[in-house]
Formats: structure tokens, sequence, C-alpha cells
């Protein structure tokens, strides 16, 4: 399939119109809090935001190829999202942070594997190996700025599929070393802010 660049936090439906087709995108959900069963797009608690239905509608209309990365900042909404999800024909996705007791009972009582491990200064090897019959892919963080070991990413990629943090997620900086290009290099996909810029590096 080749790499994969993941736009980061496409929260509006309006900002769909500037996502390359052949991209993912990644987004925030959370509960609508005036309308049950229902959700919407926003990274900030006590917030309204775009609702998700309306936003899969214009997605699956603008044939945007994926993934779908679907931060949940709250626990048990995942039924209803695969459910939207479904609805709208869009099949290419996966859950990121989602909360342990719940991945680990969606897995064992529905043999759900749409979801991601974490590797980060707190989130090592080890971890996220015991974790791979549970989890597709791996989002390899940039925390405290931490450049993972070129051996650990090959080691990560036997059991998964690796998306990279680009650093201005967790910076605000867009700074890159030879050292993590050459990491983006050997990544399935880079969440980012700039994709036109990471092409252009690798």
């Amino acid at each position: 399939m080749g790499m994969q660049f993941i736009k980061h936090r496409v929260n509006q439906i309006a900002q769909l119109r500037s996502v390359d087709k052949r991209w993912g995108v990644e987004i925030d959900l959370r509960a609508d809090s005036r309308r049950e069963g229902e959700l919407v797009l926003q990274h900030d608690p006590w917030k309204q935001g775009d609702d998700f239905s309306i936003w899969l509608q214009e997605f699956s209309k603008r044939g945007i190829n994926g993934p779908v990365v679907l931060n949940v900042k709250e626990d048990g909404l995942e039924d209803r999202i695969i459910e939207l999800c479904k609805g709208a024909g869009v099949q290419n996705y996966f859950f990121l942070d989602t909360q342990l007791p719940t991945l680990v009972k969606r897995h064992f009582t529905k043999g759900e594997t749409h979801f991601c491990a974490r590797n980060s200064l707190f989130e090592p090897l080890d971890h996220c190996q015991k974790m791979a019959p549970l989890c597709d892919w791996v989002w390899v963080d940039f925390l405290r700025g931490r450049v993972p070991p070129e051996e650990e990413v090959t080691e990560l990629q036997k059991s998964f599929r690796v998306c990279l943090v680009s650093p201005e997620l967790v910076t605000g900086k867009f700074v890159h070393s030879a050292e993590f290009i050459k990491l983006g290099q050997k990544a399935d996909a880079i969440c980012t802010k700039d994709p036109d810029l990471w092409q252009s590096l690798l």
C-alpha cells in the first residue's frame, strides 16, 4: 500500500475540502451533550463541534482513502461510531487511545483488532508486544523528544502497521532530524499537520 500520510485533527467538515484524497485523517470524537446517541468532532471537553454523521457523509463523498484515526475522548462510544462508519461506507479506520478494559473486552467478545497500541517513553517495546494480538496498528509517539531507535521500529513492524507521530504534534515546531526522517521512510504512516512537507522530505 505504501506510505500513508494522515492529516492531524480534521475536526471540521470544511477542512475536508483541503484533504488530498490519498491521505488519511485523524479526528477527535465526543458524545453530543444535546442529542442522545449522536456524536460531535471536538478535541476539548464541554464544547460543541461538527456532527460526525454529516462529516462522514462529506468524507465519503470526497472519496478520501483514509485511514480515519478515531481518537475517542469518551469511553463507550465505539458501537455508535462503528455503526455510523458502516452506514457511510467507511471501512478503513482504527481507534486511538481506547481505554484498555474496553479494548480487551471488544477483542475477546467481538474479535475486533482495529485498535492501536502505543509506543513511547512510557510505553516500551515489551508493552507493545503484549498488545500485538489485540491491535492492527502501533502509534509511535514523540513524547519528551524521544526518537525511537530504528531497530525498535523494525521490531514493531513484525506485529503491527506503524504510524509515526510527527514531532510538531508534540513540540509545536516542524523540526526533523535526519534520524527522524529515516524513521519516516520506514513507517507505514505518518500523522502530521503538514503532509505536503513530509512528502517533500521523503
